[in-house]
């Protein structure tokens, strides 16, 4: 993919992979956007590359919604779409479950999973205004060998790879490559 002029959208790019996948894009000519749930992180970005940094949580249906139209707005289309946003969270099913931690169980699948997903589905039609469309998930190796501290987040990334080859297929008619990433483990 040729990458100057392209429109990606990189969620949880205010940091750490995030971040870099973004900066990368940018330098090879990109307009990126940024987006992710803390303002000091995704300012810190902006100021110091030639990112649009977009405060959203992207659980929420309406912040999906008014970061896409931001996107459509200014160009009309959406070449790729970098679904990163994820976190990870220690859970001992063993030992009787808090409110607290189902509460944050429940966003961990919302964050991982769900919100990927349903972002995906709403940007569609920004997709098909590209001339060269494309998904791309970060998923994790651990979707096959999971550790038994962090079922979640580890169930998560399983639910990326399988859906990632899911959309390969439902998309492909559409022009729309959807891809899967691994990065080996990181600082």
């Amino acid at each position: 993919m040729d990458f100057r002029n392209a429109v990606i959208l990189v969620t949880g790019g205010g940091t750490g992979i995030g971040l870099e996948l973004a900066r990368r894009f940018e330098s090879m000519g990109a307009q990126v956007y940024i987006c992710g749930c803390r303002q000091e992180p995704l300012d810190a970005a902006s100021q110091a590359h030639n990112l649009k940094a977009i405060m959203a949580d992207i659980t929420k249906a309406e912040d999906q919604k008014r970061l896409l139209e931001d996107i459509r707005r200014t160009h009309g289309r959406l070449d790729l779409l970098v679904n990163n946003a994820a976190i990870l969270g220690a859970y001992d099913f063993a030992e009787a479950p808090t409110e607290d931690a189902v509460r944050r169980i429940e966003s961990e699948i919302s964050i991982n999973a769900t919100a990927p997903l349903t972002l995906i589905s709403r940007a569609l039609a920004l997709h098909r205004a590209s001339q060269n469309p494309a998904v791309l998930l970060i998923g994790s190796s651990v979707a096959y060998v999971p550790i038994a501290g962090t079922p979640i987040y580890f169930g998560t990334k399983a639910v990326i790879h399988h859906a990632a080859a899911a959309l390969s297929h439902q998309l492909a008619p559409l022009g729309i490559s959807v891809i899967e990433a691994l990065p080996p483990v990181i600082d």
